[in-house]
């Protein structure tokens, strides 16, 4: 579990986006809707993002990995490795520093997916995304994260709004909508914070709830955010095949959650 404070300057709306499961190195990945959010994040004075693990795909022809096809390598990532007198693997690394580098300045953290993890365990903890953060002076999220997030104002001392961003990669094989719902359900009891964030599921969904208190004399509200991250890895192309298809997992949209924090009003809003 990691922990952080962020500081992010005043705007009448501030959108946070939870950016993940990218899949860079598949084939199935859809590089071209991705460096378009990459574009739209980098263009955007007020947007910030969280990394959600996931960003390459890495997978391995080693023993026990059935989710390894060599037809599902992206053929550009292996003509990039070739320019460059490197491997596939590390090959789909640099383009994802590449796309890093276009938006650090809106970053609130980066976390690791299992498929970084994966590459973790067969090189003896050789961990990227951390070493990437550690040289450019970001947020490592690791698998967990707590974030408090300020929204300051200049010449104001105390923060116009505050939250807290519970985030993980997450974990689960849940193919229905419903059930992927659940595992977000089933994992935020055990953390105090406004905001929920979950990849891994590929699925894109948000919804918010209410909670009701008291400080003896008024009744109170207060809203909690709960997102499924989205990703970008299209399970179901002509012409190509994937382990989702292999498995028959349900087709899923491309693209992000979008949250729209009111600092005036002491809002949070999210829309998939």
């Amino acid at each position: 579990m990691e922990i952080y404070t962020v500081n992010i300057p005043y705007a009448e709306v501030i959108r946070i986006i939870p950016f993940g499961d990218w899949h860079v190195g598949n084939i199935n990945c859809d590089r071209k809707r991705l460096e378009e959010f990459i574009d739209w994040i980098a263009r955007e004075n007020d947007i910030f993002w969280v990394g959600m693990g996931d960003y390459v795909d890495d997978v391995a022809p080693i023993m026990g990995e059935n989710r390894f096809f060599s037809v599902t390598i992206d053929p550009e990532v292996f003509q990039y490795a070739a320019d460059n007198g490197i491997t596939p693997t590390v090959a789909q690394h640099e383009i994802v520093r590449g796309y890093f580098n276009r938006i650090r300045d809106k970053c609130i953290g980066l976390h690791v997916g299992n498929h970084e993890i994966s590459y973790m365990q067969r090189t003896d903890g050789e961990n990227f995304v951390k070493e990437y953060c550690e040289d450019n002076g970001l947020n490592y999220l690791g698998y967990n994260a707590l974030t408090k997030v300020n929204i300051v104002k200049k010449g104001v001392k105390k923060p116009v709004m505050d939250f807290v961003v519970c985030s993980t990669h997450g974990s689960t094989a849940a193919r229905k909508a419903g059930t992927r719902l659940n595992a977000i359900d089933n994992w935020t009891p055990s953390y105090e914070a406004d905001i929920f964030l979950m990849g891994h599921t590929h699925e894109a969904t948000a919804h918010r709830t209410i909670r009701l208190w008291t400080d003896g004399k008024r009744l109170h509200e207060s809203k909690k955010v709960y997102a499924l991250t989205g990703g970008f890895l299209k399970g179901y192309q002509q012409g190509t095949f994937s382990y989702v298809e292999r498995k028959n997992l349900p087709p899923n949209k491309i693209g992000v959650v979008k949250i729209s924090v009111y600092p005036d009003r002491w809002d949070i809003h999210a829309e998939a």
